[in-house]
């Protein structure tokens, strides 16, 4: 019998990995997609799709609750905070249908940037102590004991929302009284200028059952990190960071969905910097075309108590596996052996493009 399952916010890029994903598992899913945008609804192979109220509208939970009914729903998946937020917050309020949400209290720990990261520095998994900046002499004193550069950027949302590298203490004062006025709180922590990484994993009931990590790949043109190119990789180190950062913001008993950010230190140290618990993030569908069906184990989980048959916690994806992606454009997965062209750097130059196969003389990311 089908599973069958409830998809909030189905028309976001991150609900049509998780879409795409249930739809390959290897046994049938049905998805009921709903969203408050009717147009995002012709997104993706839903097999229903309904308008709902937005999550802080007072029927928000009743129309999930009608439709569950409706469709014999065995789990609610939502895909953006706002929605987990609303569900998890139902839970005791009585919402009948069933989901596979860490508790509340470790939903707003990981959503709270300065709280969180005050845990982690607690545990030794930071070496900052994280700034709350409400007031002008907050951005002095965060100066005076973060140093600069330095990032500044908003305590609630993701998407990097409101973050920006400061250089001066002028730009700190600026750039939070900016958003501060506008009623956004904002924090200032220690500026990591190396590696982007991003660890998805699945728990139940306080044991990892399944988890890869990608690499957020700087552009060939440039040093920035371009979220349209990830790499999988396989580095212990990064690994066994998430992991505790999973253990320390879930109180010791992780349970559902975790999504770990971390970059790498000047001195080379991985640092948290935030969890998306309860969501995966974007890019699930390259786990999963790679063997590892992070949305369908959590879906089989949340209904059935276990695993999908053949999950092994010790399987990996294949290092140096890429995932290209662009608007109305891929995604393509191929090897970075394999690309077909190699971005060589010149002096002098910006680089030329180097014809069919690898060029002689380049490997890993070519010559960079």
């Amino acid at each position: 019998m089908a599973l069958r399952v409830l998809l909030t916010g189905a028309g976001s890029s991150a609900a049509q990995n998780v879409l795409q994903s249930l739809k390959e598992a290897p046994e049938e899913v049905f998805v009921v997609g709903v969203d408050v945008d009717p147009a995002r609804l012709e997104l993706g192979p839903l097999d229903a799709t309904h308008v709902v109220s937005e999550s802080a509208n007072a029927d928000f939970i009743g129309d999930l609750d009608e439709l569950a009914c409706d469709y014999d729903i065995d789990l609610v998946v939502p895909q953006a905070d706002r929605d987990v937020q609303a569900i998890a917050a139902a839970r005791s309020q009585g919402m009948s249908t069933n989901t596979f949400l860490p508790p509340t209290s470790v939903l707003n720990l990981c959503y709270d940037k300065l709280e969180s990261a005050r845990r982690w520095y607690q545990l030794g998994l930071r070496s900052d102590a994280v700034h709350s900046l409400e007031r002008p002499e907050d951005a002095e004193r965060a100066v005076r004991d973060l140093g600069l550069p330095m990032w500044v950027r908003a305590r609630w949302g993701a998407g990097n929302r409101a973050a920006v590298r400061a250089d001066a203490l002028e730009e700190v004062e600026r750039w939070a009284s900016y958003w501060v006025c506008r009623g956004v709180a904002m924090v200032a922590h220690e500026y990591l200028p190396g590696e982007d990484y991003c660890c998805h994993s699945v728990w139940f009931e306080g044991e990892e059952v399944m988890g890869a990590l990608r690499r957020r790949v700087p552009t060939f043109a440039d040093t920035t990190f371009d979220s349209n190119i990830h790499e999988a990789v396989e580095e212990q180190t990064v690994q066994d960071v998430a992991r505790a950062t999973v253990r320390a913001s879930a109180g010791g008993r992780p349970h559902g969905i975790f999504c770990v950010d971390m970059k790498t230190a000047a001195d080379g140290r991985v640092v948290p910097t935030e969890v998306n618990a309860g969501r995966f993030n974007t890019p699930s569908l390259f786990f999963a075309r790679l063997g590892l069906n992070m949305p369908y184990c959590a879906v089989h989980l949340g209904v059935r108590g276990t695993p999908p048959p053949g999950v092994s916690r010790d399987a990996e994806p294949v290092d140096g596996m890429l995932w290209i992606r662009d608007l109305d454009a891929g995604p393509a997965m191929v090897h970075r052996s394999r690309l077909r062209a190699w971005a060589r750097r010149k002096q002098g130059r910006r680089g030329e493009i180097v014809g069919e196969g690898t060029a002689k003389g380049a490997g890993g990311r070519g010559d960079e």
